[in-house]
């Protein structure tokens, strides 16, 4: 499986920051392995980050888009 393009990682990664914010999903559920099955059967070339890297990195990077 190839790998999603820099920009489709980067959208997909900011879908999740705010479906999670919005839904008030736990960041745990992020490594979660059948959410993981999840999103690889909907982007098999999706590698999910780490929660830590979600919550706290990409989190504020959005804070400091939608501000």
């Amino acid at each position: 499986v190839e790998p999603v393009s820099e920009d489709c990682r980067r959208e997909l990664n900011r879908a999740l920051i705010k479906a999670f914010i919005c839904c008030g999903i736990p960041w745990i559920v992020i490594d979660n392995s059948f959410f993981i099955n999840l999103l690889k059967l909907l982007e098999p070339g999706y590698t999910p980050l780490h929660k830590d890297t979600l919550a706290n990195r990409l989190l504020d990077e959005e804070l400091a888009i939608v501000t």
